[in-house]
């Protein structure tokens, strides 16, 4: 139990009760932001969840708590998704491909792990796991590589590139008895040194200047593409493009469309030759439906024994809509315009679907206000019980160390545990002599250690924004709270300078109609202050209406 435990908090203790009664989809609400990351990292310690998904609305706020996250538990990986309108095989697709794979490695290895997604990853179409496990590549310091040309060709198979020399993920080279490696799993390459069929030395080493790095025993060679194509599924996938490009070709070539035509037989020609020939699997993900008829989501590859959260749900889906709404009528025009096969069109799946099939996992709804799952304007999943935390975000310190020391004082009179974390030890230092020049005992230690009543411990790592729990006697600040964050320097001249708003010290300086600009959700108007029960209370919450009808509450 750690600084950051919950455990001791009822609220908390309900909705680990529910999970381990399997009562599902339970929903908490009363949190937000920084809140989010560390409330779930506590139910996923507590519950012991072998692995867990975290989805959110978008790649901003995805990214936003992963880094959040990172604080809680480093077993936390970001799993961005494709573009699959704009997807290519440039240096941005590939790591955006190598981000996914490095989650899916560690999914399928690690005891514990979380990755953290958006709705949009979730409806990508994807191989079924097991035949991703099935095509690791084991090599142990006793195997005999009796044939380095097999060796290639399997590291072909799974999507890895021959080079003359390695730089980055997902290449390999052979010269001589010489094998270098660079898994996509891996921060740097792996060097092989033969003896004959033996493997003489096997080692990690830096693929700028050459050295070594650390010797090792095993080595475990992820896939370095998604699709994975043997040539039995190869050849019957190109039977089945072949059949599709023939159908849409007469069609279009029928209603004198012979551009679109040329386009569409050249572009799928290529493809099929560089899948052939060079074994090149980019952009093969839009092709997915003709080489697997069994593919699954994301969150299948989560099982029984994990835990799937969501955040803001009624927004998330909402998102998950619009990215399908814009893929499915882009897609239309493309097969208009003979850039697509019609079988392009199902690349990903429906928004709807994957609702649907969340509602049926161990789901937790985590959000400002109590919220459904809504899969369909009428249809929506009930929740078996609503949990409303006492929780609220840290108020700002910049400037004004000394009310940070009031409030801490304040804090200790009501046995709060109080935590303050620092961005590095030296820092952490300096916070400890500042706050023991005011007459204030912090001491800095590992974040796994336990903190007692009245207690102020200072931990090393990085929040965007600290909260406070006065029901669970918890209080965390973070670093930006007290000295707030750095922004870049802004031009003094912007074409845009006309339009600069103005910042509002309170809610009070808004009116009802005004513009307001959101840090995290953007532009709306401000509709006013609500009374809204939350956690068995009423509460006041500043109303920001969006378009289409949708709106943000505002503690």
């Amino acid at each position: 139990m750690g600084v950051f435990s919950l455990k001791k908090y009822n609220v908390f203790a309900g909705v680990l009760g529910d999970i381990k009664l399997a009562r599902f989809p339970v929903s908490i609400s009363g949190c937000q932001d920084s809140e989010n990351a560390h409330v779930m990292s506590e139910l996923v310690s507590e519950s012991g969840a072998r692995a867990s998904l975290v989805i959110a609305a978008d790649e901003v706020h995805a990214k936003k708590l992963y880094e959040d996250y990172r604080l809680f538990d480093r077993n936390v990986y970001f799993y961005p998704a494709r573009d699959m309108i704009f997807y290519s095989a440039d240096v941005h697709g590939k790591a955006i491909m190598n981000e996914r794979l490095t989650a899916l490695r560690n999914l399928v290895s690690k005891k514990q792990v979380t990755i953290i997604t958006t709705f949009g990853a979730c409806m990508d179409r994807l191989i079924p796991l097991n035949m991703i496990q099935e095509k690791v590549i084991n090599i142990y310091s006793d195997t005999l590589i009796e044939d380095t040309a097999e060796l290639s060709a399997r590291l072909v198979a799974v999507g890895y590139v021959r080079v003359t020399g390695v730089t980055g993920p997902g290449e390999f080279a052979i010269r001589g008895d010489i094998i270098d490696i660079f898994p996509v799993s891996e921060k740097v390459p792996v060097r092989i040194e033969l003896f004959g069929d033996e493997i003489d030395s096997m080692r990690r080493f830096d693929a700028a200047t050459q050295r070594s790095i650390e010797n090792i025993s095993e080595i475990s060679i992820y896939p370095a593409a998604e699709i994975i194509l043997d040539e039995a599924r190869r050849i019957d996938g190109e039977e089945k493009i072949r059949a599709d490009l023939k159908k849409l070709n007469e069609a279009l070539r029928k209603n004198m469309k012979t551009q679109e035509a040329f386009r569409l037989k050249s572009a799928v020609e290529q493809f099929l030759n560089d899948v052939e020939y060079l074994g090149a699997l980019a952009s093969i993900e839009s092709y997915i439906t003709y080489f697997y008829d069994n593919t699954v989501s994301l969150i299948d590859y989560f099982d029984e024994e994990s835990l799937i959260f969501m955040e803001e749900p009624e927004r998330t889906v909402g998102a998950g809509k619009a990215v399908y709404t814009e893929f499915a009528d882009s897609q239309s025009r493309r097969l208009e315009g003979g850039y697509v096969l019609p079988g392009q069109l199902n690349a990903v799946y429906p928004a709807e679907e994957i609702a649907e099939r969340l509602a049926n996992k161990r789901l937790v709804l985590i959000s400002n206000l109590p919220q459904k799952l809504k899969i369909t304007e009428k249809k929506s999943v009930k929740v078996k019980e609503n949990y409303g935390m006492s929780a609220r975000l840290m108020g700002g310190y910049t400037k004004n160390f000394l009310q940070l020391v009031s409030d801490i004082k304040s804090w200790k009179k009501k046995n709060y545990r109080i935590v303050i974390v620092s961005v590095s030890t030296a820092r952490a230092e300096r916070l400890r002599d500042d706050l023991d020049y005011n007459g204030i005992t912090a001491t800095i230690r590992d974040a796994s250690l336990a903190a007692k009543p009245k207690e102020v411990v200072l931990v090393i790592g990085a929040l965007s924004r600290g909260f406070e729990y006065p029901d669970a006697g918890l209080v965390v600040v973070s670093e930006s709270d007290i000295f707030g964050t750095v922004r870049r320097k802004k031009s003094e001249y912007s074409a845009f300078s006309e339009f600069k708003g103005t910042s509002i010290g309170s809610f009070e300086d808004l009116k009802v109609g005004d513009y307001v600009v959101h840090e995290n959700h953007g532009m709306g108007i401000y509709k006013g202050i609500e009374k809204i029960e939350s956690g068995g209370a009423l509460k006041d919450y500043i109303k920001i209406e969006y378009a289409g009808a949708s709106n943000l509450y505002i503690p």
